[in-house]
């Protein structure tokens, strides 16, 4: 989804389900993932209150918000 809400303390995990490699990118570029083929995955523990914003640096218009409440 567009924009995902969880709570501090909670783990996000992306699976790459496309034939094309993928990346996962904080904008601020705090966490980056590498090179996800097809099957692979990428977790994030988020525990720090917060909006972040992340894309693909393969496909940059490929993008998401993770709302991370207390």
């Amino acid at each position: 989804p567009p924009t995902i809400t969880i709570h501090a303390g909670e783990n996000i995990t992306w699976i790459n389900h496309d034939d094309s490699p993928h990346t996962v990118a904080e904008a601020g570029k705090t966490w980056r993932s590498a090179a996800l083929d097809t099957g692979d995955t990428f977790s994030h523990t988020f525990t720090q209150p917060g909006a972040y914003h992340y894309f693909c640096t393969m496909h940059p218009q490929m993008t998401g918000t993770i709302e991370v409440k207390p």
